[in-house]
């Protein structure tokens, strides 16, 4: 039933009272089915300032708590060996290819905890920065294929690896669009 004076939703039939505003429940209350099936109370309820679908935030908190930290751990790591790599006297010829590697992987690394952490703390700006992850990534896959590829090395650079990094960017800012209500702060 609905309570008439307050507009209170009673789930309890054997209910008397409102509960919230103590006036008596009659004949002429409105049952639950009764309002559910109005189309005025639906139209109403999405007309309302307050209605907004609740959607779910799965995705985003897989990237931020999961999919951001494993990427920027694998990146930060991989960089590091290729800076240490640098030294060796086997890989000297490459030394300028494997430091713009490490400093691109490590970079990349950085802006995957910043994505991560503007997604869950759940800031205004994690639309963007969840695109930034993806295209520094993009980038620093373009940039040193192009380095490894000047020193004479063969790096494989896949046309689908972009084709996906560019279709994940469209999800995402889609994704992200339809819960700025969410991502506020």
């Amino acid at each position: 039933m609905v309570c008439k004076k307050c507009g209170t939703m009673i789930t309890d039939s054997s209910a008397e009272l409102c509960p919230v505003c103590c006036a008596p429940l009659g004949e002429e209350n409105f049952s639950n089915e009764d309002i559910l099936k109005s189309d005025h109370y639906v139209d109403t309820l999405k007309s309302s300032d307050s209605y907004t679908p609740q959607l779910g935030t799965k995705w985003a908190d897989f990237l931020g708590y999961f999919a951001f930290w494993l990427s920027a751990i694998v990146s930060i790591i991989v960089g590091l060996w290729c800076l240490s790599l640098t030294g060796n006297y086997s890989y000297r010829s490459i030394s300028g290819a494997m430091v713009f590697s490490a400093i691109c992987l490590i970079v990349t690394g950085i802006i995957c905890i910043l994505g991560a952490l503007s997604i869950i703390k759940r800031k205004s700006s994690a639309n963007n920065m969840v695109t930034l992850v993806y295209i520094t990534g993009l980038v620093a896959d373009i940039l040193i294929y192009i380095a490894f590829s000047s020193a004479g090395i063969m790096y494989n650079l896949s046309f689908p690896r972009i084709v996906i990094t560019i279709l994940m960017i469209i999800i995402n800012r889609s994704y992200f669009e339809k819960r700025s209500n969410i991502f506020v702060y």
